[in-house]
Parts: structure tokens; C-alpha cells; sequence
């Protein structure tokens, strides 16, 4: 994650080195050292420092350089010999949290990601079939090259006059897991309609004083989360079908809900996690997240 401000050492992902050629990915994959992102069709990853023993890079399909990780597919129907030799296969996001160094893998993520997401043309329905690098598809019916394409989505950390912090749970959440409020940029939209669009709709809250924080790469799929922070000018909340529940927090209360067990929130590895530590002036429990039960 990225701050104007220079920060603290907040989560980043590693593109300061330049993409790598095919001969680059299979000399990396050949170093025991090398993160590798292993990327099922199905979207599920595996995580793990080198091949496993059996896995030939000379049978991966256009493994993909990012820094210093690399990013192979497996397809569940030709590859489920070296599927197997994996092992446990989980949640992308899951999976990041058990990495000593979550920002190295990040770009090896996005890519597997894009990579079994888009395995069809979206203009003929071809056959997508990755360049050598694996950083380009083409569409072997209309010899058209596709790349890989972000979605930005907005975070807000929203207080009120009295600076409680509004923390929200979606329904699929369990009870007291809480976070700040997100959504995506509509086209042809600022970023700043884009919170105070998003805030409205989600809580009915009206907000002022809408300021750029922070941004981090989010590939899960292919999101870029830009963070903000905004004021609300009222408290009077209407939800809507995404939020089940919505509340808001002095330091104290949230601090005494963490304590008491009332109040899960996100993990080290995300914006909200920072934005809310931003606020709060100290750290958070980090197991409150997956590991809720």
C-alpha cells in the first residue's frame, strides 16, 4: 500500500523491478528461494517457496514473472498430477494471509488471477492463449491481443463530528466482523463521487471533506483499492441490502469490543486494516479476521 505521506511501512506490492521474460520466469522457478503462486482454474491458490518436488517448469504453461514471485496456472482437468503435489489449495485471500511477506506475491497473484478469468475472447468467444510471458492473451480466432485491466474501488474511513468511526458488516459476514465501507468506480465518475455515492447508498450518510489516504493492489480479482477518508455531516443511517449492520465506534468502545470478542476486523494484510490503525493511534489484534469462528 502506498501513502502520500510516506507512512508507516504499509503493505506494497513489488513492481519496481520490470516484468520478466519467459527464460526469466523458468531460471526463477529453478531457485528454491523464488515465492511461487500456483493458480487453479477454479480460482483457488497455493502458496509456497519453490516448486514441489515432481513439477517440471518445462510443463507449466507461460508462468509469469512479478518481481520476485511467479505465477504458474493449473488447469483442475490436464494438470491435477502437480495439483496434487501442491497440496492444500484455498481462498486466494486466505492464502495471503499465511505469507511472511504478502507484498512480494501480490503481482504473481493479479496475474494468476487475470490469467484463469479470462480464458475466452469477450468480443468472439475465442480461445485465449497466453504469449510466452504470459503477461498477454491472444484470441486465436481474431489474432487480437487482451491484457490485464484493474478495477478501482474506493475505501472510506468515515467519522463524525465527535471522530466514532463507522464500521459496517455485510450479510455474508459473520456476527461482529466489522470493516469500513468499500465499493467500485462507476465509468465516467471521480473518485470522490465514487465515496460519497458509495457512502450514501450503503448507510445513507452524507459526507464532507472527502481526502485521498492510501492505495494498495488488490487482485482478488483485479481490484486497485484507493483509500479515503471523509466526514460525515449527519449519523442518521438508512441501510441498504448490503449492509446488515452498521455501527459507530469511539476508540474505547471499539477497542473494548476487540476485548470482549464483540468486534472482528480485517487483517494486517489490507487497507482497511491501516486506515482503521490510522484512527485508532495503535495496533489491532491481527487473528480477529480468518480466524474467526
Amino acid at each position: 500500500m502506498s501513502g502520500a505521506d510516506g507512512g508507516d511501512a504499509l503493505l506494497a506490492s513489488e513492481h519496481a523491478e520490470p516484468g520478466g521474460s519467459a527464460a526469466a520466469a523458468l531460471d526463477a522457478l529453478a531457485d528454491e528461494a523464488t515465492m511461487v503462486v500456483a493458480v487453479r482454474t477454479d480460482g483457488r491458490a497455493a502458496i509456497r517457496r519453490g516448486l514441489p518436488d515432481g513439477v517440471d517448469p518445462g510443463t507449466l504453461t507461460a508462468p509469469v514473472l512479478a518481481g520476485r514471485a511467479v505465477a504458474i496456472v493449473l488447469d483442475m482437468a490436464t494438470d491435477a498430477e502437480a495439483i496434487a503435489l501442491f497440496g492444500r489449495f484455498q481462498d486466494p485471500r486466505a492464502a495471503l494471509v499465511t505469507v511472511e511477506d504478502p507484498s512480494v506475491v501480490l503481482g504473481a497473484l493479479g496475474f494468476g488471477q487475470w490469467r484463469v478469468r479470462h480464458r475466452f475472447c469477450s468480443r468472439c468467444g475465442g480461445t485465449l492463449e497466453p504469449r510466452a510471458d504470459g503477461r498477454v492473451l491472444r484470441c486465436t480466432a481474431e489474432d487480437t491481443e487482451q491484457f490485464p485491466r484493474l478495477e478501482p474501488a474506493v475505501i472510506m474511513r468515515v467519522v463524525d463530528a465527535d471522530d466514532r468511526i463507522l464500521l459496517g458488516r455485510q450479510p455474508m459476514w459473520p456476527p461482529g466482523r466489522y470493516s469500513v465501507l468499500a465499493g467500485f468506480v462507476d465509468p465516467g465518475e471521480s473518485l470522490e463521487a465514487a465515496v460519497a455515492r458509495e457512502i450514501m447508498e450503503e448507510v445513507g450518510v452524507p459526507v464532507t471533506d472527502v481526502a485521498y489516504h492510501s492505495s494498495q493492489p488488490w487482485p482478488f480479482p483485479a481490484s486497485l483499492m484507493l483509500g479515503f477518508t471523509a466526514t460525515a455531516t449527519s449519523t442518521e443511517m438508512v441501510l441498504e441490502d448490503e449492509i446488515a449492520e452498521a455501527h459507530w465506534f469511539s476508540r474505547e468502545g471499539l477497542v473494548t469490543a476487540m476485548e470482549e470478542g464483540r468486534a472482528f476486523v480485517p487483517p494486517d494484510v489490507s487497507i482497511a486494516h491501516h486506515l482503521l490503525v490510522d484512527w485508532l493511534g495503535a495496533d489491532v489484534p491481527l487473528a480477529t479476521w480468518y480466524d474467526q469462528r
